[in-house]
C-alpha cells in the first residue's frame, strides 16, 4: 500500500496546479503542499520511529507538519491545540519504553477521556491506507470532490478524511470550526461541482435548529 505521502508526492507531479488544501487564508496546490513538507521534515530531523507532539491547529500547516513527521520517519501525534507546539510531555510513553513497537506505526493519537484518563492509541500507516480505500470505494471519492473538515484535526474523526481526499487527489476544506454558520456554507459557493464533509450529531443538529 501507498502511504498518504506517497500519493500527495505522486500528484504533486501529476497535477501540480491543483488546489490540495484550502483555509479561509491560503489555498495550497499538490506542488506547493509536498514542497512544504518536504521542507518541514527537513527542518525536524526525526530520529526513526520517534514520537512528535504537536498542536493541531485547523489549518494546512497541520497536513504540512502531519505528513512531514510520517516523511521524516517519525510517528505523528496532533494534540488539543489549546495544548500547543511539541508537548512530548503529552504522550503515553518515551523512546526508551517503545519496546516492541512495530516499524509501520505512524500515529498516536489521544481518546477523548469521556469514560477515564485519555490514552494514546497507536495507528499504522497499512490501517490508514485501508480504511481511505474502502471511504474512496464506498463513498465515491473522486478528484473533482472539495470535501469539508470542520471538527478538531487531532479526533479520528475528522483526521481520517483527510487520506481518502489527498489519495484520490481530491481537494481539503479545513474551517476552523462549525461555529460560525454563515462561513460554513459561503464554501459551497466556491467552483467545485462536488461536495462532502464529515459531522458529529451535534453539528447536524446545529444545522438543523439555525439553518433554517
Amino acid at each position: 500500500m501507498k502511504t498518504l505521502e506517497e500519493y500527495i508526492a505522486h500528484y504533486a507531479k501529476a497535477t501540480p496546479d491543483k488546489a490540495a488544501v484550502i483555509t479561509g487564508s491560503e489555498t495550497l496546490s499538490y506542488s506547493a503542499l509536498w514542497k512544504r513538507i518536504q521542507a518541514r521534515a527537513n527542518e525536524l530531523r526525526l530520529k526513526a520511529g520517534e514520537p512528535y507532539a504537536f498542536a493541531a491547529t485547523q489549518d494546512a500547516e497541520f497536513v504540512v507538519t502531519y505528513c512531514a513527521v510520517h516523511l521524516g520517519g517519525g510517528l505523528a501525534s496532533p494534540v488539543p491545540s489549546k495544548g500547543g507546539g511539541n508537548r512530548r510531555d503529552a504522550l503515553p510513553f518515551t523512546l526508551s519504553e517503545r519496546v516492541g513497537c512495530r516499524p509501520e506505526e505512524a500515529d498516536i493519537l489521544f481518546t477523548t477521556g469521556t469514560t477515564g484518563d485519555a490514552k494514546g492509541v497507536m495507528i499504522s500507516s497499512r490501517a490508514w491506507a485501508a480504511n481511505a480505500e474502502n471511504l474512496i470505494d464506498r463513498l465515491g471519492f473522486t478528484s473533482d470532490l472539495l470535501f469539508i473538515v470542520c471538527g478538531p484535526l487531532n479526533h479520528l474523526g475528522s483526521l481520517s478524511k483527510i487520506y481518502p481526499t489527498l489519495m484520490s487527489g481530491a481537494t481539503l476544506y479545513i474551517l476552523e470550526s462549525l461555529k460560525d454558520l454563515s462561513t460554513f456554507f459561503s464554501v459551497f459557493e466556491l467552483p467545485f461541482k462536488k461536495f462532502a464533509t464529515f459531522l458529529v450529531p451535534s453539528s447536524i443538529r446545529m444545522l438543523l435548529q439555525f439553518a433554517q
